[in-house]
C-alpha cells in the first residue's frame, strides 16, 4: 500500500532579508544574551582543543527536542567546536518518554561508543542481551552476535542520564521550558532562524545557519517549515507494564512472540524489572479500555512458554498507545534537518526508535559539519544526509509497513521465517536483519532465498521421527 500524503498546514512564518531586524529593546537585549552564551561557549571549547583559535568558524546551530536524537546531535556538533542552542518546551530536565520498547538495537552500539556512553549505560544497569523468537513454525533461537548486542533500559534511567551529559557538554546552550513557534526563511526559501517563546526570556528570535528538528513525531518544526508527512497505516496498537522478579527469567534474553496477528514482547531491564509488552491488532481497543488487566494478562499467559508474571510483582500501570502510524518527512526546504522520529517514525513494534534515533543524529553531524567548520552553509550536505539515510534503511522501512497493516505473513517470508527455525545460518540471518546490523540486501539475496527454500525442502522430506514403540521395536 502507498503511503497517503498528509498536506502541511499553512505555517507561521517570516520573511526576511539581509537587512537587520528591526526589534526592540528587550528582545535585543535576549537576543544578545543568547549569541554571547554561543561565543563564550564556543570559544572555550576552541580554546580546550587547540584548534582555530586565531579565527573561530561563526556558525550556529539550533536543535529544537531534546530527547535521544536532539541530545546526540547537539553534544556530537559542539565537540566539533560548532555552537549550539537546545530548546525544549518541558521542564524540569529529568523529563522521559514512557511509551517505549526501551530496546537499543545492535545496529546502534557504535553511536553510543561514538558519544562515550557505551560504559556508562552498562554502568547505570543496562542490560546487554539478544533476542529468541517464536513463530507457529518454533523459536529462532537467540543469535550468537558476539560483540554485537542489543541493550535494554528503561527511559526513566536513559533521557535524563544522556540529557545531563549533552547539557554539561562545552558549546552547548539548553534553554528549557521554551518552544519554538515560527520558522524564518530568506527571500530564496532558505531556513534562517527560528522565533522562540521562553517562560524566562519571552519572545526573541535566534538566527541559525542549520535548523534541526528532533521533536518526535508530531514535529511541530516540521509543521511549521511546511514538510509535508508521508504516513503509512498501522492496524496494531500496543499495551504494556513493568514487572520485577519474573520467576525463572533468562536476564541475558529478551523474547518475542509472533503469534500472527498478535505480537508480543518480553525485555529485561535496569533494576531488575522487565517490560512486558503486547501489540493486538485494532479491533481490540474497545476490550482494552473497558478492561486493561483482565485483557492484557489473557494474552500473556496463554502465549508459548509464558512468562509466569502470577509469580512476579508489577510495578506500573498498563499503558496503551494507539497512535502509531509510520510516517516520513523527505522533502525539506533548505537549511532544515531532521532526525529521530521527526524523521522516520516507524512501527513500534520493531524497536527501531532509540537506535535510529541516535544514528541519525551521528550521521547528520559527519555529513553538516566540516562545512559548517569552513564557514558556509551545509545544504547539499544535509540534503545528501537525508537521501542516505533513508536509501540505506528504506528495505527495512518498506517491510515495516507491510507487516503494520497486521495481514497474513507473505509465502516469502514464511520461508525466510520457518527456515531460521532449522537451519542455524538462516537464523543468523534473520536475526542480523532484524538487529539492524545487514539488510535486505543479505536477507532477499538468492543466495539466502536459495538456502531457505531447500532447507524447507529437506524438513517436508525428512522421514517423521519414530515414536518411543516404535524406536524399541526398531
Amino acid at each position: 500500500m502507498s503511503p497517503k500524503r498528509s498536506k502541511p498546514k499553512k505555517a507561521p512564518s517570516q520573511q526576511i532579508d539581509i537587512r537587520p531586524p528591526t526589534i526592540d529593546t528587550e528582545h535585543a537585549s535576549m537576543k544578545a544574551s543568547v549569541a554571547m552564551l554561543h561565543q563564550k561557549t564556543h570559544q572555550s571549547s576552541v580554546n580546550r582543543s587547540g584548534a582555530h583559535q586565531k579565527s573561530a568558524p561563526k556558525t550556529q546551530v539550533v536543535v529544537v527536542g531534546a530527547s535521544v536524537s536532539g541530545c546526540a546531535a547537539a553534544m556530537l556538533f559542539a565537540r566539533q567546536g560548532i555552537p549550539v542552542t537546545v530548546i525544549e518546551k518541558r521542564h524540569p530536565k529529568d523529563f522521559y518518554k514512557p511509551i517505549c520498547t526501551h530496546y537499543i538495537q545492535p545496529c546502534s552500539l557504535n553511536a553510543w561508543r561514538e558519544l562515550d556512553l557505551y560504559e556508562p549505560l552498562l554502568e547505570a544497569g543496562a542490560v546487554k542481551n539478544t533476542i529468541g523468537i517464536w513463530t507457529k513454525w518454533g523459536w529462532i533461537p537467540k543469535a550468537d552476535l558476539g560483540d554485537v548486542h542489543a541493550m535494554n533500559m528503561r527511559r526513566v534511567t536513559l533521557d535524563p542520564l544522556l540529557r545531563a551529559k549533552m547539557i554539561n557538554t562545552p558549546g552547548v546552550t539548553y534553554l528549557d521550558g521554551a518552544r519554538c513557534s515560527a520558522v524564518q526563511f530568506d527571500s530564496s526559501g532558505a531556513v534562517v532562524g527560528v522565533t522562540v517563546e521562553s517562560g524566562t526570556l519571552g519572545s526573541f528570535e535566534l538566527p541559525c545557519t542549520l535548523l534541526v528538528g528532533a521533536d518526535g513525531r508530531e514535529s511541530a518544526v516540521a509543521e511549521l517549515a511546511g514538510v509535508p508527512t508521508e504516513e503509512s497505516p498501522n492496524q496494531r496498537f500496543s499495551c504494556f507494564t513493568f514487572f520485577r522478579n519474573i520467576p525463572n527469567e533468562s536476564r541475558s534474553t529478551s523474547r518475542m512472540w509472533m503469534l500472527e496477528p498478535y505480537i508480543a514482547y518480553q525485555f529485561p531491564n535496569d533494576d531488575g524489572t522487565t517490560l512486558i509488552a503486547l501489540m493486538p491488532t485494532k479491533d481490540r481497543i474497545a476490550d482494552f479500555k473497558a478492561d486493561r488487566a483482565a485483557c492484557f494478562r489473557q494474552i500473556v499467559k496463554a502465549l508459548p512458554d509464558a512468562p509466569d508474571i502470577d509469580g512476579a510483582e508489577q510495578i506500573a500501570d498498563y499503558l496503551m498507545n494507539t497512535k502509531n502510524s509510520m510516517l516520513l518527512r523527505r522533502k525539506l526546504p533548505r537549511g532544515l534537518a531532521l532526525v529521530g522520529d521527526a524523521f522516520m517514525t516507524t512501527d513500534p513494534l520493531h524497536g527501531f526508535g532509540i537506535s535510529w534515533g541516535i544514528i541519525s543524529a551521528s550521521e547528520l553531524v559527519r555529513r553538516a559539519a566540516p562545512g559548517l567548520l569552513a564557514g558556509h552553509r551545509p545544504d547539499r550536505e544535509v540534503a545528501a544526509y537525508h537521501q542516505a539515510r533513508y536509501a540505506e534503511v528504506k528495505g527495512h522501512f518498506k517491510i515495516m509497513a507491510d507487516m503494520a497493516l497486521a495481514k497474513p505473513m507473505p509465502v516469502m517470508q514464511q520461508m525466510l521465517f520457518s527456515a531460521a527455525t532449522r537451519d542455524p545460518e538462516m537464523s543468523a540471518i534473520v536475526q542480523r536483519f532484524l538487529a539492524g546490523t545487514s539488510g535486505t540486501s543479505e536477507l532477499l539475496s538468492l543466495r539466502t532465498l536459495l538456502r531457505a527454500f531447500t532447507t524447507t525442502v529437506r524438513h517436508s522430506l525428512r522421514r517423521p521421527p519414530l515414536m518411543a514403540s516404535e524406536s524399541s521395536n526398531a
